[in-house]
């Protein structure tokens, strides 16, 4: 499959109330795809008992169309994107998909240890830390561990 992230660290703090940042995927073949088979997770780690909540700031592929869960287990979590019936053109691109992960109390992440957590990439681009699975298997990036 000929796919991949693309992926802007919008919030550098590494404590802070709100890891946010910006996804993009992008259809690099000659087919057209649908979401609905890809499912995309930024590893981050859990510091607190406190429920995680999820925001889509912006995405023109319309939020409404995000399927957002976390899983995960000890430390180790990541958030979940799974997507509904959505084109993914030949050659075409999601556009910026805007995120926010926060605690519902306000508790304060650590994000040095974040996995997925890059300051350095201050625009889009290829990012393996953040992955897609096709129907269960990996088809871009690199997980933890």
């Amino acid at each position: 499959m000929d796919v991949k992230v693309q992926y802007l660290c919008e919030n550098t703090q590494t404590s802070t109330q709100e890891i946010k940042g910006k996804f993009n995927i992008v259809n690099t073949g000659n087919r057209d795809y649908s979401l609905k088979d890809i499912v995309l997770r930024y590893y981050f780690t859990k510091e607190h008992n406190s429920q995680l909540q999820f925001i889509c700031s912006y995405t023109p592929i319309g939020s409404g169309n995000l399927i957002p869960s976390f899983g995960g287990s000890g430390d180790e979590h990541y958030l979940q994107l799974e997507f509904k019936d959505v084109k993914l053109p030949a050659g075409g691109q999601t556009g910026e998909i805007q995120f926010v992960i926060r605690y519902a109390d306000n508790s304060f992440h650590d994000q040095s240890n974040d996995y997925s957590f890059d300051p350095t990439i201050k625009a889009f681009q290829d990012y393996g830390k953040v992955t897609l699975y096709k129907n269960g298997e990996l088809v871009w990036g690199t997980p933890p561990g």
